[in-house]
């Protein structure tokens, strides 16, 4: 009995021990679970230096017999050394580099099979930025990256327009994107432009006629699936008696993505020309879009408030007696949280004689530049725009001949000033342009030929961003609730 007893005894101690510890453990469990979490120390965004080196891409292509030119201008405060590459379909061939020093300009013309093939720019030491244009009639600023997602919208495939797509992979991999279409009903995905392959070091040009044909209003958008390529629209307007319209070809920037706020520094209405928003909202919701403009005619301007762009589709916006002024700034503001796409086109007439021109928009900004204005024999102006609530003082430099007065020009909010190229010198036939502000502007630069080949081209200047970089890159975190001993190294292992 005694025997029986002890181990009765030995086996309650037993529990009583066990009992503790449970208690000991969920007392640990509810510890963890109501206590604060531990808390970590809030890290700094960590600065980085803005590059000193990059690549311009230039994706459009002339046809055969056409003459296409290319100019590149410093963009900051340093001297850049520009290289071109012309692409073959191999290793691209690299012209001799040329310094170009700050306030200057390198102006290279393509003839023959060169204009044909599409062209890059490698710059290092000081950011340049880079125009392509053809026939001098029709050009836009090359792009400065290779994004997953590009926006394009302005095209017409009406009458005999034609509207083209150009799609330029200047890698050494092939590339893969998806084409989809924003139109007036709505968005359209086809299987035909599911699948798009661009070879490696070439480009492709898209016929947007055999796919969306008689679309009055079209958008694009191009999602790289594999690999990297750099997109940019042409439009080629051919009305007919039976449909009549604008006559003319542009070039159609692209956007990497839609935005909330866009400006434009230029656009007109008088007797013999007209200018329209094209808005696309690749979204899948119906966004709420205000457009304002400069000088606001208060009766006329009432129908530019609270426009609605549905889903997927692109509309087209009249800027027809808007303004006081025959030239006006315009503002794009998203009112809900659905970004859009915006581009501006431009129709002008002189006689028998008219062409069309496209912007594509920017979000205001304070430093911008631009390549390949010039001021012979030509209309040429410089539009500064401020869509803000207050003043803004803009420097302007046109490099050597550039007016003592366009070091401090005042914009009034919500204002446009335009500054004719020929006070920087009425010969030049290059005058590159540095914009820096002192709070956020849009700078579009206009150019028109007269007389019988007459020729309009406009572009809005390239932002300081394109060459800046972030400027910083996100903070690298540490969670203290994570075990952060380090696993030893392996052993070498020995000789057999």
């Amino acid at each position: 009995m005694g025997e029986h007893l002890a181990r009765r005894g030995g086996l309650g101690v037993a529990v009583v021990l066990l009992v503790i510890a449970a208690v000991l453990v969920a007392g640990a469990v509810a510890f963890e679970v109501l206590a604060e979490p531990a808390e970590m120390p809030a890290a700094e965004p960590v600065a980085i230096e803005a590059p000193s080196r990059g690549v311009l891409h230039c994706p459009v292509t002339a046809e055969e017999g056409e003459s296409a030119q290319l100019a590149i201008a410093a963009a900051g405060d340093e001297p850049s050394a520009v290289t071109v590459l012309r692409y073959e379909g191999g290793t691209p061939a690299r012209n001799e580099p040329v310094e170009v020093a700050p306030g200057d300009e390198h102006v290279l013309a393509l003839e023959g099979e060169t204009a044909e093939r599409p062209v890059g720019v490698n710059w290092e030491g000081g950011p340049a930025v880079a125009t392509w244009a053809v026939a001098g009639r029709a050009a836009a600023p090359c792009e400065a990256s290779a994004v997953p997602m590009w926006h394009v919208t302005g095209f017409d495939t009406t009458a005999q327009n034609e509207g083209f797509l150009h799609l330029f992979n200047p890698f050494a991999a092939d590339a893969v994107v998806r084409v989809t279409f924003g139109t007036p009903t709505g968005p359209v995905a086809l299987v035909l432009t599911d699948n798009v392959l661009v070879p490696a070091r070439s480009s492709i040009r898209l016929d947007l006629n055999d796919y969306e044909p008689e679309q009055p209003d079209l958008a694009v958008t191009v999602e790289v699936l594999a690999g990297r390529a750099v997109a940019q629209g042409e439009l080629r307007m051919d009305p007919t008696a039976n449909q009549p319209g604008p006559r003319g070809r542009t070039l159609l920037p692209a956007v990497p993505a839609a935005e909330m706020q866009w400006a434009f520094g230029y656009a007109r209405w008088a007797e013999n020309d007209a200018s329209w928003l094209s808005l696309f909202n690749p979204g899948d919701r119906e966004a709420a879009v205000e457009v304002r403009v400069s000088d606001p005619l208060p009766d006329e301007a009432v129908r530019l408030r609270e426009l609605a762009v549905p889903a997927g589709a692109v509309v087209r916006v009249e800027l027809d007696e808007v303004s006081a002024g025959s030239d006006f700034g315009v503002a794009v503001a998203v009112l809900n949280d659905m970004p859009v796409v915006a581009t501006r086109m431009v129709h002008a007439q002189r006689g028998q004689a008219e062409d069309v021109a496209a912007s594509v928009g920017r979000p205001p900004g304070a430093s911008w530049a631009l390549a390949g204005g010039r001021a012979d024999a030509r209309l040429s102006a410089l539009n500064l725009y401020n869509p803000g609530a207050e003043p803004v003082r803009v420097r302007v430099d046109a490099g050597a001949g550039s007016p003592s007065d366009w070091e401090a020009v005042d914009v009034a909010p919500n204002s446009r000033v335009g500054l004719d190229l020929d006070e920087a010198g009425a010969d030049r036939t290059s005058v590159p342009l540095r914009v820096t502000a002192d709070g956020d502007v849009v700078a579009d630069l206009r150019m028109l030929r007269t007389g019988e080949q007459l020729g309009l081209w406009t572009a809005a200047a390239v932002p300081a961003t394109d060459w800046e970089g972030p400027g910083q890159r996100p903070p690298v975190r540490r969670d203290a609730t994570l075990v952060t001993v380090p696993l030893p190294p392996e052993a070498a292992a020995g000789p057999e």
